[in-house]
C-alpha cells in the first residue's frame, strides 16, 4: 500500500500529464480534497475485490487539509475514500482520465467538481441520509424503530426514484449504481433491527418491505461483488433471514453451507464462504464444515483464505489432523488422505527432475520390501507440473516405482500447506490420520525404519 503526502502526489500527477510520453494523460485519475472535520487522520483509498473494500494507498491531509491521490490506468469501478483504517468509507466511481475533488466535512462530502458518476454518487449520499445516517456507514443510531420505520417508509419512493434518473451514457456505471441504491436500502433496514437499541419492534409491526427483502435464492450474479459492501451485506442477509423465518425451527448442521446455498451464484457462495472461516476454534471443525464447501473457492484469494485460515489453526506437531488432499493415481483413479486412515503413512514429495530424490528411490524401494505385510502404506506425490505427467508416468513405469503413485500438478495444495520449498520430503503419519511428524529421516537413514516400526506399535 503507497503512502504519499498531497504535494507528493499531486507532483506525481503534474509529471505523469506533462513528461512522460509513456504514460498518456487520458490513463491518470487525479482525486483531489480537503478534510475539513474537527480531528486529523490519514486518508485511505480502497478499491473494491470480491465485494469488500481494501486499501491501495494512504494520503496524509497537509496542513491546509488538502490531500491527493493519482491513479495510472485505473481499473474503473466503485472505489472509496475512507479514515485511518477504513473509518467512514465515502463510495466513488474512477475511470482512467477522469479528475475529481471533494470536501469531508462533519455532514459526510461535498463533490467540488468531478464526473457525472460522481455527481450522482454525491446526490445518492444526501438523499439517503435521511433513512438514519449519512452515506450508509452503518453506525449505531440512537432512534426509536418507529421514526426509524416511518423514515424508511417514506423514503422508499424516493430511491424508486433515483433509481430511475440513473441515466449516464456509462452503461456499467448506471447497473452497478442501481444495484449499489438496491443494496444500500436493504443493509439499512437490516442493519437497524441487527444492532441493539433501547426498544425492539415485533415481528409484526415490521414494514412489509422487510418480506420483500428476502429472495430464493438472493442474488444470481457475481457482478454484485463489484460492489464494496457486499460482503457485508450477505453476513447480515444470513443473519436476517433466520430473524424472518421460525426461530423455533431446527439449526442447520453446517450453518456455513446453509447460508452460502441462500446466494444463487457460486461465485458469491465461495465469497461468503471465505469471509466467513475465521468463525470455527479448531482445526477438526473449520475442516468438516469448510472442506465440502471447496468447489466454491475458486479464486486465488479464496483459495488463499482457505490455506492461510486451515494452517493458522495446525501447528504441525505430533497428534495434529493431516491435511486431506486428493490426486490421481497412474491409473487416473483420486486418491485422498482420508481414504489411507487405518494405515500408518509415509508420504515422499518429489519430482522426477530431483536429483536427490531419485537418490533415495533405491533406499526407498528396500525399505518398501522391508515393511511388506505391515500395516504401512507407501505414497510417492509427484510435484512435476502439468506439462510433464507423461514423463512422470514413463519414469514411474520404466523404473518399477511401488507403493501409491500420485500426480500433484506442480507445487499445489500439499506443498502449501505444509510449507515445502524443498524436496525430497517425507512425512509420516499414524493409523488415525493424524501427525507423526512432517519432516521424517529419509529412507538412506536407518532412523525412519525405526519411526515407521515405533509408530505401527503405538
Amino acid at each position: 500500500m503507497k503512502k504519499c503526502s498531497a504535494l507528493l502526489l499531486l507532483l506525481i500527477a503534474a509529471c505523469y500529464t506533462t513528461v512522460h510520453a509513456t504514460v498518456p494523460p487520458a490513463k491518470l485519475f487525479v482525486l483531489t480534497g480537503t478534510f475539513q472535520k474537527s480531528y486529523t487522520t490519514d486518508l485511505m483509498l480502497m478499491k473494491v475485490h470480491e465485494g469488500k473494500r481494501i486499501p491501495i494507498a494512504t494520503a496524509k491531509p497537509g496542513k491546509d487539509k488538502d490531500f491527493a491521490f493519482a491513479l495510472s490506468n485505473p481499473e474503473e469501478g466503485f472505489y472509496y475514500i475512507a479514515e485511518g483504517k477504513g473509518n467512514n468509507p465515502i463510495r466513488i466511481y474512477i475511470k482512467s482520465g477522469d479528475a475529481l475533488s471533494v470536501e469531508i466535512n462533519n455532514e459526510g462530502y461535498k463533490m467540488l467538481s468531478g464526473s457525472q458518476e460522481n455527481k450522482l454518487l454525491a446526490d445518492w449520499a444526501t438523499a439517503s441520509s435521511v433513512i438514519a445516517r449519512p452515506a450508509f456507514q452503518f453506525l449505531n443510531v440512537n432512534m426509536e424503530y418507529q421514526e426509524y420505520f416511518k423514515n424508511l417508509n417514506g423514503f422508499l419512493p424516493e430511491a424508486k426514484k433515483f433509481n430511475q434518473k440513473i441515466t449516464t451514457p456509462n452503461k456499467k456505471f448506471n447497473t452497478l449504481m442501481k444495484m449499489a441504491v438496491d443494496m444500500d436500502v436493504e443493509l439499512d433496514a437490516m442493519h437497524y433491527l441487527l444492532v441493539p437499541h433501547s426498544k425492539h419492534p415485533t415481528k409484526a409491526e415490521y414494514p412489509e418491505f422487510y418480506s420483500q427483502i428476502i429472495k430464493s435464492p438472493k442474488y444470481t450474479s457475481a457482478s454484485i461483488l463489484q460492489i464494496g459492501e457486499t460482503v457485508e451485506y450477505m453476513g447480515n442477509y444470513s443473519t436476517f433471514f433466520i430473524l424472518m423465518g421460525d426461530r423455533n425451527g431446527p439449526a442447520p448442521a453446517n450453518r456455513t453451507e446453509w447460508a452460502a446455498n441462500l446466494f444463487g451464484n457460486d461465485t458469491l457462495k465461495g465469497a461468503y464462504v471465505a469471509n466467513n472461516m475465521s468463525r470455527f476454534k479448531s482445526y477438526e471443525e473449520f475442516t468438516s464444515n469448510i472442506d465440502p464447501l471447496k468447489k466454491y473457492l475458486v479464486t486465488d484469494s479464496m483459495k488463499a483464505a482457505y490455506f492461510n485460515t486451515m494452517k493458522a489453526m495446525n501447528n504441525f506437531k505430533k497428534g495434529s489432523a493431516s491435511y486431506n488432499f486428493s490426486y490421481e493415481d497412474i491409473n487416473g483413479k483420486k486418491v485422498s488422505m482420508n481414504d489411507l486412515k487405518g494405515k500408518v503413512v509415509l508420504i515422499d514429495v518429489w519430482a522426477t527432475w530431483c536429483g536427490p530424490c531419485k537418490k533415495e528411490l533405491p533406499f526407498l524401494k528396500t525399505l518398501e520390501e522391508e515393511m511388506k505385510g505391515k500395516n504401512v502404506e507407501f505414497v510417492s506425490i509427484s510435484v512435476d507440473e502439468l506439462k510433464d505427467k507423461e514423463k512422470w508416468q514413463t519414469f514411474v513405469q520404466t523404473q518399477q516405482l511401488g507403493g501409491t503413485q500420485l500426480f500433484a500438478a506442480g507445487w499445489s495444495d500439499i506443498a502449501k500447506f505444509y510449507d515445502i520449498t524443498g524436496i525430497p520430503r517425507f512425512m509420516v503419519f499414524d493409523k488415525e490420520g493424524k501427525i507423526v511428524t512432517v519432516d521424517a529421516p529419509r529412507p538412506s537413514d536407518a532412523a525412519l525404519k525405526t519411526l515407521l516400526n515405533e509408530t505401527l506399535a503405538n
